[in-house]
């Protein structure tokens, strides 16, 4: 449903869109995609109406969205089953919290629906990991793309994997996944991890600097002087980069350039860059909730004029817990809008466990 197509004849559209959209959002818990459109004069604007929590720079009534609600069949409950495991009690690396760390520990068993059952994790993950719901939800976007005919037939990157969980919910739906992260002691939390979900001879971990490892990947493409190129045969990448703590939420807005890598001659630009190269265009973006989107004009523009691509489609996702907005996620190429273009639904309404046991 279209608020800017379909509900142009009620009365007083802005009302009326707000409160179907937030009204239709809360019974179904979807997750909302959201679109710049600066070309359509009748696109409708973000109201305070609105009853969803909505980052707080996408609520300017300047600023002009398309918002397209997906047929709810792409969406679901994530009730993932929890198996009874003989283990010893979960192991965490830091155990002397910061008072201000308590609620991301409340909120463990978000990250790993398994947490008990021996997962292990540091501080900085209990706030950096990605939600088990969202991580989910980003690997079944991209199978449905991709649809691995056999375990491990497609490969993905996870870059900056960080304790492993976007790579086990890959892994989980039959992905090779070649999981990237310069930090050893996290290496080694994610292997355990993936072990837990057993997945672990699906994920290829990578303890190297992402840059460093990636422009060796590139560099293999060419095998002789003449110029032939060999397919490295990633089909997708999901990059998480550092957000730099939660200090993100201290600001209206969190742009872009704020993103700071090790290696301080790097920008989240490049970063980018090589994955687009790596994958041929199809990258989800890992970001927080409250970014500035604008700041992606500047890096549309770069990747048509450096890479060399006639188009780039981006799609916008917010994505909800509980009615809430955590974090988004920024789809390029194939992965955009994938859940208008597929129609094959084979594995959406089947039960979760299918691919959690």
């Amino acid at each position: 449903m279209s608020s800017s197509g379909e509900l142009k004849s009620l009365v007083d559209p802005y009302i009326c869109a707000a409160s179907v959209f937030s009204r239709m959002c809360y019974v179904l818990e979807m997750v909302c995609m959201f679109t710049s459109d600066h070309n359509d004069n009748n696109s409708y604007r973000v109201l305070n109406a609105w009853k969803l929590n909505l980052p707080r720079c996408w609520n300017s009534p300047t600023f002009n969205l398309e918002a397209l609600l997906y047929n709810c069949r792409f969406f679901w409950r994530y009730n993932p089953p929890v198996p009874k495991l003989a283990c010893e009690s979960n192991q965490l690396v830091c155990n002397d919290f910061d008072p201000s760390m308590d609620k991301y520990w409340a909120q463990r068993f978000r990250l790993f629906s398994r947490f008990d059952s021996g997962i292990q994790v540091d501080c900085d993950s209990l706030f950096s990991a990605t939600p088990e719901v969202i991580a989910a939800h980003q690997a079944k976007r991209i199978y449905r793309v991709f649809t691995p005919s056999t375990k491990g037939s497609y490969t993905v990157l996870d870059i900056f994997c960080g304790t492993g969980s976007n790579a086990i919910q890959f892994a989980l739906r039959g992905f090779r996944v070649i999981a990237i992260e310069s930090d050893p002691i996290r290496i080694s939390m994610a292997s355990n991890n993936a072990e837990i979900y057993g997945v672990r001879h699906l994920i290829e971990f990578v303890c190297e600097d992402y840059f460093t490892w990636a422009w060796k990947q590139i560099q293999s493409i060419f095998v002789s002087q003449s110029g032939v190129t060999n397919n490295l045969g990633y089909t997708a990448a999901l990059m998480s980069p550092p957000w730099g703590g939660p200090s993100y939420l201290d600001h209206e807005s969190f742009n872009l350039s704020s993103i700071e890598f090790q290696n301080s001659n790097t920008n989240l630009w490049c970063a980018l860059y090589l994955a687009l190269v790596l994958t041929n265009g199809n990258v989800a973006l890992f970001l927080p909730r409250n970014t500035n989107i604008a700041d992606f004009l500047e890096i549309s523009i770069k990747c048509i004029r450096e890479i060399k691509m006639d188009s780039l489609n981006i799609e916008f996702e917010l994505n909800l817990i509980n009615f809430k907005s955590k974090a988004l996620t920024v789809y390029f190429g194939a992965l955009a809008n994938a859940n208008r273009r597929t129609t094959n639904t084979k594995s959406d309404h089947s039960d979760e466990s299918d691919y959690l046991s």
